[in-house]
């Protein structure tokens, strides 16, 4: 596949999709431009697998994506010539990532929450119907956004002081805490940067 030099890297939620409304419509001009010139544009996001392979179909995009705030990047078959370095295959897509899958973190997760217990909760401990009253999401995107590979979602509800103490807690066992609008994501040492850099040295 024969690409012009330049790549377009978007954030989805408040930039390539409405704030509000996550509609792309503002964004469908500039994209039909972009795909007539070749230019791929690739989806950084904190979202997952699952809500990616779902909004490519919707917004047209049929390039490669980074998900979960860095943590694995996706790209098509026969987007590049030959298998892309450290891949594995998966779906259809040579997909990179970057640090443990979700069991890791997890299983560091559930030591250090018996410390704070009634203080928080998080997706995989949580029902779908849970999961909507948290993000507002309906509830087969709420569905999808439960999918996560890499790491896991905190809802913390207890007070401030605490949740310092918790992000400590799980810095001090390796993991990465970030602090989201609602949600303390636990992962590794990764970021939509890291990933970036990585698919330029491939392209």
């Amino acid at each position: 596949m024969t690409f012009a030099n330049n790549v377009i890297f978007t954030d989805m939620d408040g930039t390539l999709l409405d704030h509000d409304t996550y509609s792309f419509e503002a964004a469908r001009p500039t994209l039909a431009s972009l795909k007539e010139q070749n230019i791929p544009v690739i989806p950084t996001t904190s979202k997952t697998y699952a809500e990616l392979i779902v909004l490519r179909d919707t917004i047209g995009l049929d390039g490669p994506f980074i998900v979960e705030n860095g943590a694995a990047i996706y790209i098509p078959h026969g987007f590049f010539k030959q298998k892309p370095a450290g891949t594995i295959w998966q779906d259809g897509f040579w997909c990179k990532s970057f640090i443990s899958s979700k069991g890791y973190w997890l299983k560091l997760l559930e030591k250090v929450a018996q410390d704070f217990s009634g203080q928080l909760n998080h997706f995989s401990n949580m029902s779908i119907a849970e999961i909507q009253d948290a993000t507002s999401l309906d509830e087969a995107s709420a569905s999808r956004a439960a999918q996560r590979q890499f790491g896991e979602p905190v809802l913390w509800t207890g007070d401030d002081e605490s949740k310092q103490r918790f992000i400590r807690a799980m810095k001090e066992r390796g993991a990465f805490p970030l602090e989201g609008g609602r949600f303390i994501h636990i992962s590794g040492d990764c970021n939509k940067g890291t990933a970036l850099r990585w698919f330029m040295d491939e392209f």
